[in-house]
């Protein structure tokens, strides 16, 4: 990109945005190859930095206005949660950034090293990703910091109205595996994500603390990593699943139905009832064991729940107390409901 009036107000037009300080734009669209081969020139990386976190909110903040419906003390919203992850996903993603980029035919305004352009990387996704978020960024910091500006901007590049369109979500994989672990009861992974030598790039570790799982996956950034990663943590419990289709596992490889807490909530919505309350009512020592008694408190009526530790406990107890309401009788299930859950 040449550094002329032309060519920057040419940039100015398909983005949409007219820059203050025109240095940002140029500084947004120079590669961190370019600069070590100028010293001295700023490359984008720190725009890129601020344009990740900045693009992730103001697509939260997107999705909001479209799908809030507020009243006088509470938002609710006419989306699931797990469809705002996937739309958010959608809308973030490497490939869909990457089209959305080429759309407006930038890439040949890069300052980038001779070998970036022998080697035609110009126009790869992750080029073309770094290049919308270096953008962002810039704009964030030109316009001082005022989300609704970029709001505008962001809303026109990624097109929301399409992109928000359901048979145009994809979800990601750590999405999938988020909605899997909030389906059945459990804690959403946790991801372990650092740069790695040997990995020649960033090595994640996608943890379910409760099932014992940590799988590793790499990736030439953080956000591919923690994808691959979690890929290969779905895949794991989908084996699962298909190899034990009467429920879910428990710790001990044994089945039992998890997904009791959020059951009971559903049917709680669903009436329009209030949740039930949760609390810790005793906790014992069974020789190397420690026990949790948990009550569930429902519409007048309540039930002890018992497991080794208190989230297992909980979950047993709302399963007892759907028993109790006549929502499933147990004899589905393939283990003694009253003996400690694990």
């Amino acid at each position: 990109m040449k550094n002329s009036t032309e060519f920057i107000e040419l940039i100015e037009e398909r983005i949409g945005y007219t820059f203050e300080n025109k240095l940002l734009l140029v500084q947004a669209f120079t590669r961190k190859s370019y600069s070590a081969e100028h010293t001295g020139i700023p490359n984008n990386e720190v725009l890129e930095f601020y344009g990740d976190a900045v693009l992730s909110l103001s697509v939260a903040d997107l999705l909001l206005d479209c799908c809030a419906t507020q009243n006088e003390k509470r938002f609710g919203f006419s989306a699931k949660e797990g469809e705002l992850s996937a739309w958010r996903s959608k809308l973030t993603n490497k490939k869909y950034l990457a089209n959305r980029m080429r759309a407006l035919n930038l890439q040949d305004f890069l300052l980038a090293s001779i070998g970036d352009r022998q080697q035609g990387v110009l126009n790869e996704d992750s080029v073309q990703e770094d290049l919308f978020e270096s953008i962002v960024g810039a704009i964030y910091l030109d316009c001082g910091r005022d989300l609704s500006v970029v709001n505008g901007i962001v809303e026109n590049l990624l097109d929301i109205k399409d992109g928000l369109s359901k048979e145009n979500v994809s979800s990601s994989p750590k999405n999938d595996v988020q909605e899997w672990c909030q389906k059945r009861g459990y804690d959403i992974p946790q991801y372990n994500t650092s740069f790695s030598l040997d990995a020649n790039g960033f090595e994640s570790c996608c943890s379910i603390a409760e099932l014992d799982i940590c799988v590793r996956g790499t990736g030439k950034n953080k956000k591919e990593a923690e994808n691959n990663a979690a890929a290969a943590v779905y895949k794991l419990l989908r084996e699962v699943e298909e190899s034990h289709p009467e429920g879910d596992l428990r710790l001990d490889g044994e089945l039992a139905p998890f997904w009791a807490v959020n059951k009971l909530q559903e049917y709680c919505q669903a009436e329009g009832l209030p949740f039930p309350a949760y609390s810790v009512q005793e906790e014992t020592v069974s020789g190397d064991k420690h026990v949790f008694t948990v009550c569930c408190c429902f519409q007048g009526q309540s039930t002890l729940g018992k497991g080794t530790n208190k989230k297992a406990a909980k979950k047993q107890a709302a399963y007892l107390m759907l028993v109790q309401l006549g929502l499933t009788d147990g004899s589905e299930d393939p283990f003694d409901p009253y003996e400690p859950w694990f």
